[in-house]
């Protein structure tokens, strides 16, 4: 069986491939996503392919595979980058890691809001330009999380786990907003469940933890932050396509919130002159919680990206531009195969013994979006 992986992964999950025997590996061996050209000559005639978030997966690579492709395996929590509906018209089985990244996520997700409200970059950036000269009662102040009401847009599994961080911190009180009421996940916090426009009122922290939908695409726009306290944070660690850019600049740059943290725009990354970048109670890093947490964690994250599960799709949804470098066009050497062994387990049973989670049949969704969206706990199932 011939297999095309899409980028440089961690050598564990290569070994995964190599040690099961049964496959002629091809992989692009680069850090930089591969371009286009690379991606469709890559992929024909192969079946299975291991991509990432970066990488579009559409009709025009489907048709490039050719009927043969019968695995897609990707190695990211989010999966818009996939066009489901082409993947589910051509038979072919989909798997996605879920819970790889999540208390990497929700631990930067902590941490923007730290830097945030504590004005610790501008802090920071005094200290090295001389601006911090002697204390100031009244200089450089933040804003406090004790006693503090936190919204969170989406209480999936990052959501629970930025609320189990924040928790200690003495937040009074947790609100959040999602497709449906989550009451068993969120009795942990005491966190009521409201609509979006009442916890744009009440937060003093918003954390946008929500997958990418056509109900979420610019869902953060300008009447919600006209909504917001002058004196609260917005933290968005989902997807840049949830916020509306121009908006969210608008209102920090003319105090209608007071601080942001970032770690995801559109385009990633964004220009060096965009307008964020020139405010000062504007946080942004890249999503270097990616690297860190599949490095770390590298056993786990190879054992599931080598192993996908039956995707049973009965909602809908489109393909999204892909994000990061990608969008760039970054150009790498041509990558050499390689060559590894990985037979295509036969069974239900043996598919379900994986720790993995297929995109449908889990507990609390009508959709695989709605689903990812609401954060369900279900293992897959394989029919």
């Amino acid at each position: 069986m011939a297999v095309f992986v899409t980028r440089r992964i961690p050598a564990e999950g290569l070994r995964v491939l190599s040690q099961a025997g049964g496959c002629l590996v091809q992989q692009w061996d680069s850090e930089e996503p591969v371009p286009r050209a690379e991606l469709l000559a890559g992929v024909a005639g192969k079946r299975g392919l291991l991509c990432l978030l970066s990488d579009r997966i559409d009709r025009e690579v489907l048709e490039a595979a050719g009927p043969g492709l019968k695995v897609i395996s990707t190695m990211s929590v989010g999966f818009d980058h996939l066009s489901l509906d082409e993947i589910k018209k051509r038979g072919i089985r989909v798997g996605y890691t879920p819970d790889v990244l999540t208390d990497a996520t929700a631990e930067l997700s902590v941490a923007l809001l730290l830097a945030a409200c504590r004005r610790l970059p501008e802090a920071a950036e005094q200290v090295k330009n001389g601006g911090w000269t002697t204390w100031k009662p009244l200089w450089m102040c933040g804003y406090g999380l004790s006693g503090s009401t936190v919204g969170i847009i989406g209480l999936g599994r990052i959501g629970q786990a930025v609320a189990r961080r924040l928790k200690p911190f003495g937040v009074k009180k947790f609100l959040y907003t999602g497709t449906c009421p989550k009451s068993e996940c969120a009795a942990e916090f005491a966190a009521e469940f409201v609509p979006l426009t009442r916890l744009a009122e009440e937060s003093d922290f918003v954390v946008v933890t929500c997958a990418l939908t056509p109900a979420t695409q610019g869902m953060c726009n300008k009447d919600f932050f006209g909504r917001m306290k002058k004196t609260s944070v917005f933290i968005n660690t989902s997807r840049g396509a949830v916020v509306n850019q121009d908006d969210l600049y608008d209102a920090l740059a003319h105090g209608q919130i007071a601080a942001a943290g970032l770690d995801v725009t559109t385009p990633e990354p964004l220009p060096t002159d965009h307008p964020l970048l020139s405010l000062k109670n504007c946080g942004m890093v890249s999503d270097i919680y990616c690297q860190l947490s599949v490095r770390a964690g590298s056993d786990s994250a190879a054992h599931r990206e080598c192993h996908v599960c039956h995707e049973k799709h009965h909602g809908s949804a489109g393909s999204q531009q892909p994000a990061g470098r990608a969008a760039r066009g970054a150009h790498a050497p041509r990558a050499a195969a390689v060559t590894a062994r990985a037979p295509l387990p036969q069974s239900s049973r043996t598919w379900r013994s994986l720790p993995w989670r297929s995109l449908v049949d889990q507990s609390c969704a009508s959709s695989p979006l709605q689903q990812h969206a609401s954060g369900a706990c279900g293992e897959g199932t394989v029919l």
